[in-house]
């Protein structure tokens, strides 16, 4: 062999071991982000369960205030109990069949 294709050759070499370690690096990089992935998953169900407990309890608040005979709050009370009467409807409907 030629001292330019063995130096070819080593040159080579040294560009593959690099490639091995960008490669390497790049699949822990890679194991780094699904973990991060899956706990801001974790995290977003997490807060989309609270957003929903919140909303129910905004709900549950919305008819004790109209309940409560504040002003105003008559038509929203009769909304509400219309629609819980439909659903029971529903519900009743569906026991049936």
């Amino acid at each position: 062999m030629t001292n330019e294709l063995i130096s070819k050759l080593d040159a080579l070499e040294r560009k593959l071991l690099e490639l091995v370690k960008k490669h390497s690096a790049n699949a822990e990089r890679i194991i780094d982000l699904e973990k991060e992935l899956k706990e801001k998953d974790a995290q977003l169900q997490e807060q989309i369960k609270m957003y929903a407990d919140l909303k129910q309890n905004y709900e549950h608040l919305n008819i004790g205030k109209a309940f409560g005979g504040s002003e105003g709050s008559n038509s929203e009370a009769k909304k509400k109990i219309d629609k819980l009467i439909k659903e029971i409807n529903l519900c009743i409907a569906e026991i049936k069949e």
